[in-house]
């Protein structure tokens, strides 16, 4: 069998830092995913942070990303580990993207 590692995300982009390496482009970014859910006649907003990392092919268009912009993203989760300043085991949580789509500039989606 064959195990699936898949998410797909629709949020708006935090910092973004785009380094160019010598097989393309290496983008990371941090984002913001808002849910919007009602409890008892009020509405709640949940807002969850995720870490991006996107490598884009020197052949591909280069995809532009500023902060703000309302993006989706399809990628996969990997947990790295590592130990802190008090000799702790801490994770970071990644998701490594496959596919970043620029939805609108933020101001208008």
């Amino acid at each position: 069998m064959e195990g699936l590692n898949k998410i797909e995300l629709r949020g708006y982009t935090g910092n973004v830092d785009i380094k160019a390496i010598s097989n393309g482009l290496h983008i990371t970014f941090s984002m913001c995913v808002p849910t919007v859910y009602n409890l008892e006649n009020s509405q709640f907003i949940d807002t969850e942070w995720f870490n991006v990392q996107y490598w884009v092919d020197p052949k591909e268009n280069p995809i532009v990303l500023k902060k703000g912009d309302w993006v989706e993203v399809v990628g996969r989760i990997k947990i790295n580990k590592y130990v802190d300043v008090s000799n702790k085991v801490a994770n970071i949580v990644l998701v490594i993207a496959n596919k970043v789509k620029v939805l609108g500039d933020g101001k208008n989606s």
